[in-house]
């Protein structure tokens, strides 16, 4: 049976393994880093089956603390947002939906609050192919693009909640 819940400290261990698998299309997580991100959300819920943590989505409000570049752009354009710093489903679990689960909850969190727009940002160089067809298939456009630190292009995207 898999459940989403809302992530806590004792689910730490299994997502910063789970990050830890998918480095190269997120960014570095320890423990401290995942305390840090998790106090700064508004929203950080995990999929959990009997085997443990096998998902987690980590999102920021436009009202976060998030000392983070990508976000500080996002903030720059939007008055009012949710950031999705980080989805990860395990290898074992793509094609159950998992993610558009979690991206459903999300969309109907958002509503309720009376928030319009997703943000979020996935590698354009090199391409992360996954992430672009799983954003596309939400309605997310590319409103921008960044150059990280260490030269990765990222594709600045937004969902208008107003017309999905």
């Amino acid at each position: 049976m898999l459940e989403i819940k809302a992530a806590t400290d004792k689910h730490f261990e299994d997502i910063v393994a789970l990050n830890e698998v998918e480095v190269e299309y997120t960014s570095p997580m320890d423990r401290e880093r995942i305390e840090y991100l998790h106090s700064v959300s508004s929203n950080h819920w995990v999929v959990e089956s009997n085997q443990g943590v096998v998902g987690f989505l980590l999102v920021m409000d436009h009202e976060s603390k998030y000392k983070n570049d990508n976000y500080a752009w996002f903030q720059a354009l939007y008055d009012q947002f949710l950031y999705i710093d980080r989805i990860v489903i395990a290898k074992d679990y793509f094609g159950q939906r998992l993610g558009s689960r979690l991206y459903q909850r999300l969309i109907s969190e958002a509503r309720s609050r009376g928030i319009d727009n997703l943000v979020c940002e996935y590698n354009s160089e090199p391409m992360n192919w996954a992430s672009k067809k799983f954003h596309d298939s939400f309605g997310f456009v590319a409103v921008g693009e960044q150059t990280s630190s260490t030269g990765k292009k990222t594709s600045m995207q937004h969902l208008d909640l107003r017309v999905t």
